[in-house]
């Protein structure tokens, strides 16, 4: 007999120590939290875009812009590390990490494109910057594209290259 109450005794004292240290609001509190992150929607964001559809008129995970697109610029003839600069903006949901590259038609050579490399979270922007080179005179066309991890995108300058 003396055994039976010495058990009941401990299984009492345990019970009231799991009570303490697990208390029933703390153990509803955990379970609501848990429940209510389940319910909570949120933008799931993958490393790469394969396998990812979204409804029609929603927005696009990853989704670059960049502008001006066909802005007027004048330029000197023969001249060295002219700059245009374009902005990079991502209208999608997720970051992205970006690759901007700078192309041209016509008498001008690309230097070099600053940043050329760069993350962007969802709806920042950033300015970009290009350095690029005339020599005759005429007209042009300099062309800055942003890729990331969804669809890529491109500005442009229409330059007239003229007199000194």
């Amino acid at each position: 007999m003396v055994r039976r109450e010495r058990w009941k005794t401990l299984f009492v004292v345990s019970v009231i120590g799991l009570l303490v240290v697990y208390p029933r609001t703390g153990l509803q509190r955990g379970a609501a939290a848990a429940n209510s992150s389940a319910r909570r929607v949120t933008a799931i964001c993958p490393t790469l875009p394969t396998g990812t559809s979204e409804p029609e008129g929603t927005l696009s995970q990853f989704a670059l812009s960049v502008t001006p697109k066909g802005a007027a610029l004048s330029a000197p003839w023969y001249a060295n590390a002219l700059t245009a600069g374009f902005t990079v903006k991502n209208n999608g949901t997720c970051t992205d990490s970006v690759d901007a590259t700078a192309a041209v038609t016509g008498p001008l050579s690309v230097a070099s494109v600053s940043p050329s490399h760069f993350g962007l979270a969802p709806g920042a922007n950033t300015a970009v910057w290009v350095t690029f080179n005339t020599s005759l005179k005429g007209s042009a066309t300099l062309t800055l594209t942003a890729s990331g991890n969804g669809p890529a995108d491109s500005g442009s300058y229409n330059v007239t290259i003229g007199g000194r």
